[in-house]
This record gives structure tokens, sequence and C-alpha cells, in this order.
């Protein structure tokens, strides 16, 4: 197998550019004898000579005109993946993977999708929608690596999931403008409760809010109404 390295290749295709060994050790900032010895290896490794030599003027061999596109090719190469790997470093290439609710989806994740494509062009996002249960399994399945569901969640007793941040909506009390309550400041627990023949509880999530709780078991007749 054939050890070559990077520097081999980088002073292989600078000598070629500058002209001449000295030239090449100046511009790389080594001394000429490391210069010499890079080739020499080089040149071993390939089996034959890269430059013919008449004193101080160099031309390319058949060999090293061979050679050099796929030297300049692998520099290249290597020179785009440092560069990318410094971006994905500092957050400006790389990807993402989201998977949340359907009912987000539009007035929450659209506007934040775009905001932040606008400003990290390069970085690759995928976006993916469904039920909680579907999400729950593509977080566990590496499918997603960033999910938004419903919290607390039951299943990450066996999907272990570290929160982020949460988002938390509150509970508002609506009525037609006609409606008694309409014209009242603050109402209370028990005057709710009066008004609403039955308490309807709408089943948003696996189970309701503590609040929510209590004030449906203080009303006469409660329906728990399903979403």
């Amino acid at each position: 197998m054939i050890h070559i390295d990077i520097d081999q290749l980088i002073t292989f295709e600078r000598i070629v550019r500058e002209g001449s060994f000295s030239a090449a050790a100046w511009a790389l900032d080594i001394p000429q004898p490391t210069v010499s010895a890079r080739i020499k290896t080089l040149e071993q490794h390939l089996g034959g000579s890269l430059f013919h030599r008449a004193g101080r003027h160099i031309t390319l061999t058949t060999l090293g005109q061979t050679f050099l596109p796929y030297v300049r090719r692998t520099i290249a190469v290597l020179s785009d993946g440092v560069e990318m790997a410094r971006q994905a470093e500092h957050g400006q290439r790389g990807r993402v993977s989201y998977g949340g609710l359907y009912s987000l989806a539009g007035p929450l994740v659209g506007p934040a999708a775009a905001q932040f494509h606008s400003t990290h062009p390069e970085v690759e996002l995928t976006l993916m929608g469904s039920n909680h249960e579907t999400v729950i399994d593509w977080l566990r399945d590496h499918i997603v690596e960033l999910g938004l569901i419903v919290w607390p969640c039951t299943e990450s007793v066996m999907t272990p999931m570290q929160p982020i941040f949460r988002l938390r909506e509150a509970v508002v009390l609506v009525v037609g403008v006609k409606h008694p309550l309409a014209e009242r400041g603050d109402i209370s627990y028990s005057e709710l409760v009066a008004a609403a023949h039955p308490f309807l509880s709408l089943q948003l999530w696996k189970t309701l809010h503590p609040t929510i709780i209590q004030i449906a078991s203080q009303a006469q007749s409660s329906i728990t109404v399903p979403v």
C-alpha cells in the first residue's frame, strides 16, 4: 500500500507553480532540503521521476504530467473539506432533521424554518410532520434529531429525551358578546361551573390539566370531548 502524505503533494504542486525547488521552499516557508526530501520520497512511492532537471531549470516528466491533475484535485477536495468542517463547527453548514406535530407546522415551524434558512443557507434542513406517537418513533429510530411533541411525555421513560425548551399555551375563557359573563371582570371557578350545562373539557392530550379536572369535578355534569 502506498503511503503518500498531503505535504508531499502540496510541495510537488508548489514546485510546478513556482518553477523551481528554491522558489517552492520560499513560498512554503520550509528549508529547501525538506522540499527535496519530500519529492524524493514521493518519487520512490510512484516508482519514477517527476521532474527533468537541467541545472536550475526543471520540467515535468510524463509521470509528473500525468500525476499533476490528480494532485491538484486532491488538494482542492481536501481544502473544500477543511472549509466545510470549519463551517459546520460554527453552525454555517451541516444537517438538521426535525419532526413535529402537524398542528404546529404552519403557525410555528414554517416561519422559523424560513428564517433559519435565510441566515444559514448552506445547512440542509429536513422537516417532517405527523402525530405525537410517530414523532416519538422518529426520535427513537434516529430518523430525526429534533422533535416538537406534547410534554410531559410518558414515552420518554422508554425513549430517553432531553427537553431543550418548552412552549406553554394559556387556557382562555371565551364567550359571545351578549353572554351574561361578557360584561364581567374576574370570574371565579364557581361562576364558570354554574354557567356550564354541562361543562365540556376538550381532551387535547392523554391527561387533562389538574385545574381543568378540578373545575370539572365541581360541575353538576361534565363531558370530556376528544379533539
